[in-house]
Order: C-alpha cells, then structure tokens, then sequence
C-alpha cells in the first residue's frame, strides 16, 4: 500500500514540476498516467489561470521560427540523447533533468518543443544527423529552409556533400 501512495505522490510532484513548466496537459497526463481533471486543478493552482487550448503541434518543426531556436532544439535533443539512451522511452523524469540542465547552460526553452523533438527524432519524422562540417548534430528536414542546413555553422548536407 505505501508503494502506491508514494508512486502516486511521485506522479503528483513530477506532473506539477511539468506543469509549472508550461507542459501542454496531454502531454503531462501521457508522461505521468495521472487523469485530466486534476492536472487542470493544479494548472490553476500553480498557474492562476485555466491550462491553454488549442490545436497541439503535429511536429517540433512547428517550433523551429527561427535560426536560434533550430539551434537551440537541436542542442536540447543532443543533451537528453547523451543523458538517456537513444531507445530509451521518453520519461518525464529525464525531460524534465534535460530540461534542467538545458536552462542552466543555455537559458529559457519551452519545454514542449523539447518533448517534441525528442518524439520526432526517436520516431524519425525528422532526421538527425551529424554536420560534417562543425561535428554537431542538428534536426534536418530539408521542406525547410530553417531545418535544411545546420543551424550552427550553415552546412548544407543535401548540397554540400554531394
């Protein structure tokens, strides 16, 4: 009985850690298993105000508005794949030690595009590779002029490696 209780207090603190980040409550709800009415409630109490509605993102494309976030989810995807093995799930426990870590070292980031990315990379609906140029990896989509070339040294694989 108390491994129940303190997994679900577990569950309880993990899911307003990602709330308070502004987690998207389905994502919330997918990552900690908890119901949707109360993460609303705790949205409210930590938030003052109801959780956002809305169309979610289909992809972390969606995200990328610019050359700075391209380089910023790309570096928070690196992160997480050096912290946590590639096959591994996605938990909230390790995005949310990403996430972290991620702030610490490079400053805001919103935590959905970082869950994003790591869904698409894992899923490979966006590619992931290597720049041969500067050795970083970077998401690739190459339908985007924001995703076709490396956003931290401006290599373009598709081009430039032929």
């Amino acid at each position: 009985m108390a491994e129940t209780t303190l997994g679900n207090i577990h569950k309880q603190l993990t899911a307003a850690e990602l709330i308070r980040g502004k987690m998207r409550l389905s994502i919330v709800q997918s990552l900690t298993g908890l119901t949707i009415r109360p993460l609303r409630t705790m949205w409210k109490e930590i938030h003052n105000e109801g959780p956002s509605n809305g169309k979610l993102p289909e992809s972390v494309l969606s995200y990328m508005v610019n050359q700075a976030m391209a380089a910023g989810i790309s570096t928070f995807t690196s992160l997480h794949l050096r912290q946590h093995s590639p096959n591994a799930p996605i938990t909230a426990e390790g995005l949310l030690a990403t996430w972290s870590t991620y702030q610490r070292l490079c400053g805001p980031m919103d935590i959905n595009a970082g869950y994003y990315a790591l869904r698409d990379v894992r899923a490979d609906f966006v590619s992931f590779p290597r720049c041969t140029c500067c050795d970083a990896h970077f998401i690739y989509d190459p339908g985007s002029t924001l995703t076709s070339r490396c956003p931290f040294c401006g290599h373009s694989p598709a081009k430039d490696d032929k």
